[in-house]
């Protein structure tokens, strides 16, 4: 994978948060951030992450809401078929999937 190279990055304050791309728990400060129209406080962020260098946003007016959100589930190693490997991996970044659930034999989603 190839890394970004962001142009115009400042310093905000440093978050806490788990990548929604790659997963890796950051402490970041480097990104922009955003006020809506009119309005003087802060009221997003976008950080960037310092593993994969993907861009995250937190809506302050969403009480923090991140964007993309953390990936459900935890990574699985050792699944010898690709599809079903790729299957799961699908399941997980999936935002509809309100519980996924596996197995040694079985791998499903319900909603």
């Amino acid at each position: 994978m190839e890394l970004f190279n962001w142009n115009g990055v400042t310093n905000q304050s440093t978050r806490n948060y788990t990548c929604g791309y790659c997963g890796t728990p950051i402490a970041s400060e480097k990104g922009w951030n955003a006020n809506r129209k009119g309005l003087a406080n802060i009221d997003g962020f976008i950080y960037i992450c310092h593993k994969c260098t993907r861009p995250t946003f937190i809506d302050q007016t969403e009480g923090g809401k991140q964007t993309p959100g953390v990936v459900f589930g935890s990574e699985v190693k050792g699944i010898p078929e690709k599809e079903v490997h790729d299957l799961y991996n699908e399941a997980r970044s999936c935002t509809g999937a309100a519980e996924c659930v596996n197995g040694n034999e079985t791998l499903g989603c319900r909603n």
